[in-house]
């Protein structure tokens, strides 16, 4: 008894054993594993608010400049083949995105002349993004300003004809091919989206052909791939160019045969609603992405020219000409762009640019479905977003839809067209 009394008692253990701690680590990694989706998820749905609040203020905008003028601002202004000289002037100048800056009471605004070409304009105002035509979801605000200096790409394409393939119904009442539907195909030649022609026979099949940027759609295909996706070429900053001189293209190489310059600027997530394909892109007179054809809301248009210069545009689509009804034809939208392709020729330009139809513009219908997923390389002329599903709109009423990414082009066709007579669907 007496040694047990002299006995000290055992050390209190301080401190976790090894499988202690792999199990609190392991509660630890569950429980971030349970909640980082719910941030994610958060997050993205932040994002895309954002997103519906610019389309807002770029609809109110809008609305705004139409009090003023009398009319929804230009796409793009641009001739028809065979115009008059009184029309025929135009095809370089600032797109519907900079008319549109006053209403959004930018401070560059006044520093803009929307009848001087894009290329005139200085480089550190081409290259200011406005945060409004930005959706966080894709890129932020300075990904969007980019160097401004004239960069050369030239696209070379094996083609096989038709370069378009536009899907029509044979009766269940849907034109998307990828809807399940019976289909017939209709055939387009490839169209001149810029200012110049494109020969219809682009080469003959399985020929080479080079086709500079603004004078066709390359490798936007609206239904699965016609032809392979063509290779672009690195751009190639040209450093000789003074400033504010038109740009001209640098030497030719083997690997590079037909270089085309394009002025870069700011970019942006954000475009047009320029109707659908009905006019056909056949590179006559009445194809869609001339003056004055579109079947959108926010068109190309001729311009009044005086000594070669356009002084005005002409062909002004007004609230009374949305005959289908505001709350139910589109006026801009999500621009599509695929994600390996961000910030690159020719997928994603300047959104000042009018010399190329794509970067303000897109077109909504059979044959132009909305992208399904965020690197889909046949929308190229689609509207499309980053949001998990939905792609937003901004309605000609002003209000803002998310529309499911799925949705039939017929659909997508009634709420594009402004006067095709389908105002019923929702």
């Amino acid at each position: 008894m007496l040694r047990a009394a002299h006995e000290h008692p055992r050390p209190t253990r301080c401190g976790l054993t090894l499988v202690e701690v792999l199990v609190v680590v392991t509660i630890v990694a569950l429980l971030m594993g349970l909640l980082l989706p719910a941030v994610q998820r958060a997050r993205e749905a932040s994002r895309a608010t954002a997103c519906r609040s610019n389309l807002r203020q770029i609809g109110f905008a809008i609305h705004s400049f139409h009090a003023a003028v009398r009319a929804f601002p230009p796409a793009r202004i641009v001739p028809r083949p065979g115009d008059t000289p009184h029309h025929s002037c135009s095809g370089e100048e600032p797109t519907w995105f900079v008319h549109l800056m006053p209403f959004l009471e930018e401070s560059t605004a006044g520093r803009w002349n929307v009848y001087e070409p894009f290329a005139s304009h200085p480089a550190e105002l081409r290259s200011t993004p406005v945060p409004v035509y930005v959706c966080p979801s894709r890129r932020s605000v300075s990904q969007a300003s980019v160097n401004a200096g004239p960069v050369t790409a030239s696209l070379a394409l094996a083609v096989t004809p038709p370069l378009f393939k536009m899907q029509t119904t044979t009766g269940n009442g849907s034109n998307d091919a990828l809807d399940g539907s019976a289909t017939m195909p209709t055939f387009f030649s490839p169209p001149a989206i810029g200012r110049r022609s494109v020969p219809p026979c682009c080469g003959g099949p399985g020929g080479v052909v080079s086709m500079p940027i603004g004078s066709a759609p390359i490798s936007y295909l609206p239904q699965p791939p016609l032809l392979p996706r063509p290779p672009t070429a690195a751009p190639i900053v040209n450093p000789d160019l003074p400033p504010g001189e038109d740009p001209q293209p640098v030497a030719e190489t083997p690997s590079d045969p037909s270089p085309m310059v394009v002025v870069a600027g700011a970019l942006g997530d954000y475009a047009g609603n320029h109707g659908d394909l009905s006019p056909g892109a056949t590179g006559d007179a009445k194809s869609f992405y001339f003056g004055g054809n579109g079947t959108g809301v926010l068109i190309s248009s001729r311009a009044n020219c005086a000594s070669g210069k356009p002084m005005a545009w002409v062909d002004r689509i007004r609230i009374h000409d949305v005959t289908d009804g505001l709350s139910k034809t589109f006026l801009a939208g999500e621009r599509h762009v695929p994600s390996s392709r961000l910030g690159m020729l020719p997928d994603d330009g300047s959104i000042y640019d009018g010399n190329t139809f794509q970067f303000a513009s897109r077109l909504a219908g059979p044959g132009t479905h909305l992208a399904r997923y965020i690197d889909d390389h046949n929308a190229g002329l689609s509207f499309g977003s980053w949001h998990p599903d939905i792609c937003n709109f901004v309605m000609a009423d002003g209000s803002v839809r998310s529309v499911d990414c799925q949705v039939s082009s017929t659909v997508l066709g009634a709420l594009s067209n402004r006067r095709d007579g389908n105002s019923s669907l929702d």
